[in-house]
């Protein structure tokens, strides 16, 4: 199975283009924003950049909305949201 990615061209505006750092994807799959919840994505976070999660869902939701993703946009600063009582972002992560 060969992999395609779709890159984005840096400060592009263009909201047709759906592809980006903040929704990288697939291109036969959905965005990972879209195909899991806000809890799991942060406890993903957590996991992965431990004291770094809320800076990385920030940067996520700078560079949705340098795409014009409202959706994306939405999507990480929820995940920043729980990541502010990360009390219950430690309970799904299982810390």
């Amino acid at each position: 199975m060969q992999l395609e990615f779709e890159f984005p061209i840096i400060g592009n505006r263009n909201p047709s283009n759906q592809a980006n750092v903040a929704t990288m994807q697939y291109k036969d799959k959905e965005p990972y924003w879209q195909s899991t919840s806000a809890e799991e994505a942060a406890a993903v976070l957590v996991s992965s950049h431990g004291e770094g999660a809320g800076e990385e869902a920030l940067m996520r939701a700078f560079l949705a909305e340098r795409d014009c993703n409202r959706g994306a946009v939405l999507f990480w600063i929820t995940v920043h949201s729980l990541l502010l009582n990360s009390e219950d972002v430690l309970k799904v992560s299982g810390k």
